[in-house]
């Protein structure tokens, strides 16, 4: 009895490492596959969009899209001040906890970013109202982020996302938090 059981466990670490040798392809997110994702984002009374193509790595995934923010601050007149950003992104985003079939993953990682910044495009502040800032301004910066992966189907998973752009050229914050709700298709 006790050799039957020495055989077992033999047999079952020799199974665990031969199995764990190699890549596991039977996983949803494996090395080389594309993904497209759609964002929506949030930050206070602000929203925004974001289209984003990765491809998966072993650790994790990069990632490169567009992003459009809609932003608004308080003037000392009480009246709203509408600004927007447009910009470019790209950034590595590291696997930092899965399950083992990757059906629910957490990434965390960067990047960053580059685009433009745009002062009250659709004018509605009154004429009266004098803001000594260019209607448009060069936007660049990093940004932190954490994603919550959760997949619904086999090629389809929900995305939260929080991040935490830096500006270093924004006429108004310079960190601004965002949070993101979304959709990840495999291709």
């Amino acid at each position: 009895m006790n050799n039957l059981i020495k055989y077992i466990c033999s047999v079952v670490l020799i199974m665990t490492l031969i199995g764990n040798s190699h890549s596991a392809l039977a996983q949803r997110t494996i090395p080389k596959q594309s993904s497209l994702q759609a964002l929506a984002l949030f930050n206070g009374h602000s929203f925004g969009a974001e289209a984003i193509y990765g491809k998966y790595t072993l650790n994790g995934y990069w990632n490169t899209g567009i992003s459009f923010n809609d932003y608004n601050t308080s003037l000392d007149s009480g009246d709203k001040y509408q600004y927007e950003h447009l910009s470019a992104k790209g950034g590595y985003m590291f696997r930092i906890v899965a399950t083992t079939r990757r059906n629910i993953n957490v990434y965390g990682g960067g990047g960053a970013f580059i685009g433009c910044e745009l002062m009250d495009p659709f004018e509605k502040l009154p004429f009266y109202i004098e803001t000594n800032t260019n209607d448009f301004r060069f936007l660049y910066g990093i940004y932190g982020e954490i994603n919550l992966e959760i997949f619904l189907a086999e090629k389809t998973a929900l995305t939260v996302n929080i991040a935490l752009p830096v500006n270093f050229s924004s006429v108004f914050d310079a960190v601004r938090y965002q949070t993101g709700l979304g959709c990840r298709i495999l291709l």
